[in-house]
């Protein structure tokens, strides 16, 4: 089982971002940023039940006017369905003096 969300990274961005992925109890998740032709940019395997993934990004350093997916994939053979928790936070760069 996988869910998959789109993105679009803007022209002129220059904050970064940081996912956090907490699965539910007894849940074996992953998660990937990927390009749109499917080149990953980051992972993080193996987020057990209870215990946190995250990936931190820079979005500025992102070709802009791209599309990027993000994707949370099941690790275990099971196809019981799968619950969790996925937050993304945009978080701004310092103003250069």
């Amino acid at each position: 089982d996988v869910d998959f969300f789109r993105f679009i990274v803007g022209n002129d961005v220059t904050e970064d971002i940081t996912i956090t992925l907490t699965p539910a109890t007894g849940q074996d998740l992953g998660i990937r940023l990927r390009r749109a032709d499917g080149t990953v940019l980051e992972q993080a395997a193996g987020a057990l039940a209870n215990k946190i993934e995250r990936l931190a990004t820079s979005l500025s350093q992102l070709p802009g006017g791209s599309t990027y997916y993000l994707d949370v994939y099941s690790i275990s053979s099971s196809s019981a369905k799968v619950s969790y928790t996925l937050e993304v936070v945009r978080v701004p760069n310092p103003a250069p003096m």
